[in-house]
C-alpha cells in the first residue's frame, strides 16, 4: 500500500491512538523528509492524539501479578480481560499477559515466550531502602544489591512470575 505524503493513518493504527484529538506527531514519524532533517521540514506538522506508553509482561499467574503491582507498586486495574489485565500508573499502562493470552503463543520461529529476561520496568520511588525492606518482608525476591550511579540508586526485584523490576531513586 502506497502512502500519500502527510497521511498519518498508518501511525494511528500502529500506535493505537484516535486521530480525532490533534497533537503534534514526533518528527521521526512524519515521513522521510522529516527524518532527514527534522528542523527544516517544509510540511506542516501532522496531528494525532496523545501517544500511549505501554509495557507487556508475560506472567505465570495473572491474578498474583496484578495483586503484586497494585499492592506494592501503586498500579490500578484499568481493564481485566481474564488472561490479560491492564494496569495503569502515572499514564503508563502495564499489560500482564498470562499463558492463555495471545502473547503466550509460540512464535513463528518455534520459541515459546516466557516470563523474565533482561529488559525491565523502571519505577521511580522515594525511600529506596524502606521500599526494599517492605518488599523483602512481604516475601518478594530481591535480584540485586543496591547499586548507586551518577543519577541515583536502584535495586532490582522480581514480580511473582520472575519479571525484573527496577526500583529507582533519583539523586536529590
Amino acid at each position: 500500500m502506497r502512502r500519500v505524503p502527510g497521511d498519518v493513518s498508518h501511525y494511528h493504527r500502529r500506535y493505537h491512538v484516535e486521530p480525532s484529538k490533534p497533537t503534534t506527531i514526533p518528527h521521526f514519524a512524519r515521513g522521510s523528509a522529516a527524518r532527514r532533517n527534522p528542523l527544516k521540514s517544509e510540511r506542516p506538522a501532522a496531528t494525532m492524539s496523545a501517544l500511549m506508553i505501554a509495557l507487556r509482561y508475560l506472567v505465570d499467574h495473572v491474578e498474583a501479578a496484578s495483586d503484586f503491582y497494585a499492592r506494592y507498586l501503586g498500579f490500578a486495574v484499568k481493564e481485566d480481560w481474564g488472561p490479560v489485565v491492564v494496569l495503569e500508573r502515572d499514564g503508563i499502562e502495564l499489560w500482564l499477559s498470562g499463558p492463555a493470552s495471545s502473547a503466550g503463543r509460540t512464535s513463528v520461529d518455534g520459541r515459546k515466550p516466557v516470563p523474565g529476561g533482561a529488559n525491565r520496568l523502571v519505577i521511580p520511588v522515594q525511600g529506596l531502602d524502606s521500599k526494599r525492606k517492605e518488599l523483602e518482608s512481604a516475601g518478594v525476591r530481591v535480584l540485586s544489591d543496591r547499586v548507586s550511579g551518577p543519577t541515583g540508586a536502584w535495586v532490582v526485584v522480581a514480580d511473582p512470575a520472575g519479571n525484573p523490576i527496577e526500583l529507582f531513586e533519583a539523586r536529590a
